[in-house]
């Protein structure tokens, strides 16, 4: 498990651990697993899910996993 974090300028939309975080990217949906390559990404409309269970619909942001851990900045 990794830590996700994802945030809003006005709130924040989720914080805690997961196992899988799929991403709207400019080159298309990534998957984000433990131990994922650090990887910095401009995320694109569309939305994330953070364990096919946890769905945040964005218009853009950015997104960063760095060893065990995923930040991701976005607008909704």
């Amino acid at each position: 498990m990794f830590k996700v974090t994802l945030l809003t300028p006005k709130e924040q939309l989720y914080i805690g651990l997961a196992l899988k975080v799929i991403l709207p990217t400019q080159e298309g949906e990534i998957t984000i697993l433990d131990f994922h390559q650090p990887i910095l990404s401009r995320l694109a409309q569309g939305v994330i899910s953070v364990d096919d269970r946890w769905l945040f619909k964005i218009k853009d942001g950015i997104a960063q996993m760095s060893g065990l851990e995923l930040l991701g900045m976005v607008e909704t």
